[in-house]
Order: structure tokens, then sequence, then C-alpha cells
């Protein structure tokens, strides 16, 4: 089997997603989505027994999930979450009723230095880029790979280790929102 890289690993490369609205506000790095005023809000928020997801939807609105015992992954019970709709103000007040602090979740393996006989396909380098991806392969000028890549080598079980970074997306929903794949 191939590596076959479908969309970009970091950002869309793309300033456009098309939703019922058919543009969609894309922030494509950290520094400009902080300038949006849900950015900050938008996360996750953790207690003794609930936790609680808050996804921007643009203009200040909110979706807010509210969980059991835990964000998923991390303690939640799998009873279905109640959802909320509000806005900044809905935040704050559940956030402090609920007792609730927020976290920012870290991979273990981020950064991780790749095993000693590990095959590093692709690190940003043009070098990378033409030693193990066929004809076609291309870089952005800030050094990912664009969507459509295939590497040279065949490879049959694997593991994988792919960091990446989705834009902030607050008008966007579903596979628009900044959703990519591998």
């Amino acid at each position: 089997m191939r590596i076959n890289l479908l969309c970009a690993s970091a950002f869309l490369l793309v300033p456009l997603a098309v939703t019922p609205t058919l543009w969609a506000q894309v922030f494509d790095n950290p520094a400009a989505a902080a300038a949006d005023e849900d950015f900050p809000v938008q996360g996750e928020y953790v207690g003794t027994n609930q936790a609680m997801q808050v996804i921007a939807r643009g203009d200040g609105n909110f979706e807010i999930v509210v969980y059991a015992l835990g964000l998923p992954g991390a303690g939640w019970d799998k009873s279905p979450p109640r959802r909320v709709d509000g806005d900044a103000d809905t935040v704050d007040q559940l956030v402090e009723s609920m007792g609730l602090k927020r976290v920012e979740r870290k991979s273990p393996t981020l950064g991780a230095k790749p095993p000693a006989d590990a095959i590093v396909l692709f690190d940003g380098s043009e070098a990378s880029l033409r030693a193990n991806w066929n004809d076609g392969a291309k870089r952005t000028e800030d050094g990912l790979l664009v969507q459509g890549a295939t590497s040279k080598q065949t490879f049959g079980d694997y593991r994988l280790h792919l960091e990446f970074m989705t834009p902030f997306m607050p008008t966007a929903s579903g596979q628009g929102r900044g959703n990519s794949g591998v």
C-alpha cells in the first residue's frame, strides 16, 4: 500500500469552505484566530463530575455540549450529552455554576522523536519531498505537504504518526470545517 495524503496535514490550502452560506471565515494560523472574539471562548472545560466542549458557530454564537463525569476519552460515562446553544455569557454562566476550568489537552506523542527504525517520509524539507514522494508532490511556502501526494515506497502494515492542525472556521460546519484526512 502506498501512503496517499488526501488533504493538507496542517491547514486547508483553500481560503474558502462550501457551507450553506457559501463563504466561511477561515483563520489559518493561531495569531489570526486569536483576533476573533469567539476563539478564546471555544474549547474544553472540566469540573469534578462534569465537562463541557464549547464550539464556536460565528458571530458570538456557540454550541455547548455537556458531558457527565468528563470529556470524551477522559472520563465521560458515554451517557447522552446535553446540548445547549448560547453566547459567551451562557458559557461563562455554565462554567461558573458547574465549577469548570478550561483545559487544553495535548497528545502525549506531540513532537516525539521517531523510533530508530522509523521511515520519516516527510519532515517539511524539499529533500524529503524529492526523496520519498512521487513526481507532482508539492510543498506550500511554509513547508506543508500539499494534498494528493503519493509515496514512492509501498507499505503493508504500519504505524503512522501524523501531526496536524486544523484552521479555526467558526461559521462553517461538518466537512467544511477544516476536516482533513489521510
